[in-house]
C-alpha cells in the first residue's frame, strides 16, 4: 500500500489497532517507527519460525528479516509480530484489506524491516554488501529457488570493510546470489576472484613508470602460480589479514568429502591444495 492509501485507511479505521504511528520518512511509509524494504533475491531460506536480527558493525540492532513468502502461512492480526505488521502493509494491496481481515493473508514477498534511524545507514553502507553478510539482495529483481539454512542473527558488513573496486565486481558478486545451485555460485565467486586478480595486476602496472622489464615480470608472475598470486593480493589488499580469511575457510572441514571433490576431482590439475597441503592447512 502507498502512504496515501495507508493514511486514508487509518482515518477510516481499516488498519489494525497495532498501527499507532504512521508517518512519511525519506519518501517511505514509516509504521510504528519502522520501514520495510523488499528483498529481491535471497539464497538460503532461514528458519522461518523466527525473525532474523540484523546488527550493524557497531553492534546496534538495525532491524530484522521477515521471510513471509517462505513461511507460506496465513497471517492474521493476532499472529503478526511487530515487524511482520510493517511488512504486511508494504506487501498487501489496498483492495485486499477487507478480505484479509476476515480470512488472513499470505505474504507475496520477503522483507527486511529497519528502524527508521538505520534506514539511510543501511542504504549507504550495507545494502551493497548484503550479498556477502546476509546472502540476500534488496536492489535487484529476480526470484530464487530457496535452499535451507538456519540462523537467527546476521552481522552486517559495511562497504568500508568490503570494498569492490568496479561495477563489474559488484555485478559478479550479486550474480552469486542469483545462482540457484551451489556449484554455479562457486563459479560466480571464482569469477569475482579472477576479476580481482586482473584489477590488482592492472593497478600494479599503472604504478610502473617506464620499467618494461618489471611489467614483463609481473605478467609472468601473474600467469605462473595462482597460490603465490593469491597470497600477494591478500597481503596487499586485505587489511584484516590472512588469519581472518582462514577463519572463514574453517567451514570446509565440516564437509571434508565435498571439499575434496571440489578441489581434487573437479579442480584444475594445477590446484595448489594438494593432499599434503590440505592436511597441513586443516591443522
Amino acid at each position: 500500500m502507498t502512504y496515501e492509501e495507508l493514511v486514508k485507511a487509518k482515518e477510516a479505521h481499516f488498519l489494525f489497532d497495532a498501527v499507532q504511528d504512521l508517518e512519511l520518512h525519506e519518501g517511505k511509509s514509516c509504521i510504528n517507527g519502522y520501514i520495510a524494504i523488499e528483498i529481491k533475491q535471497i539464497l538460503p531460506t532461514y528458519d522461518v519460525q523466527e525473525n532474523i536480527t540484523i546488527f550493524s558493525e557497531n553492534n546496534n540492532e538495525m532491524g530484522v528479516i521477515c521471510l513471509g513468502l517462505q513461511a507460506g502461512i496465513y497471517k492474521t492480526e493476532s499472529n503478526l509480530t511487530e515487524f511482520e505488521l510493517v511488512a504486511y502493509y508494504y506487501d498487501i494491496e489496498n483492495e485486499e484489506l477487507a478480505i484479509s481481515a476476515e480470512q488472513g493473508y499470505k505474504f507475496k514477498k520477503n522483507y527486511i524491516v529497519l528502524e527508521k534511524e538505520y534506514y539511510n545507514d543501511y542504504l549507504e553502507n550495507y545494502e551493497s554488501t548484503s550479498w556477502y553478510w546476509g546472502s540476500f539482495i534488496t536492489n535487484l529483481a529476480n526470484e530464487l529457488e530457496p535452499k535451507k539454512q538456519e540462523t537467527g542473527v546476521l552481522y552486517a558488513v559495511s562497504k568500508n570493510k568490503l570494498c569492490l573496486p568496479t561495477d563489474e565486481h559488484n555485478e559478479a558478486a550479486s550474480q552469486s546470489i542469483i545462482s540457484s545451485y551451489s556449484l554455479e555460485r562457486c563459479l560466480k565467486l571464482y569469477h569475482l576472484l579472477e576479476l580481482s586478480f586482473n584489477h590488482w595486476l592492472v593497478e600494479k602496472i599503472k604504478g610502473i613508470d617506464t620499467d618494461y622489464r618489471e611489467v614483463d615480470r609481473l605478467i609472468s608472475e601473474y600467469n605462473s602460480n595462482e597460490l603465490s598470486r593469491l597470497k600477494k593480493m591478500i597481503s596487499a589488499e586485505c587489511s584484516a589479514g590472512s588469519s581472518e580469511i582462514a577463519k572463514k575457510m574453517n567451514v570446509f572441514f565440516s564437509y571434508n568429502n565435498i571439499a575434496k571433490k571440489l578441489f581434487y576431482e573437479y579442480g584444475k590439475s594445477s590446484n595448489p591444495f594438494d593432499e599434503k597441503n590440505m592436511t597441513k592447512f586443516s591443522h
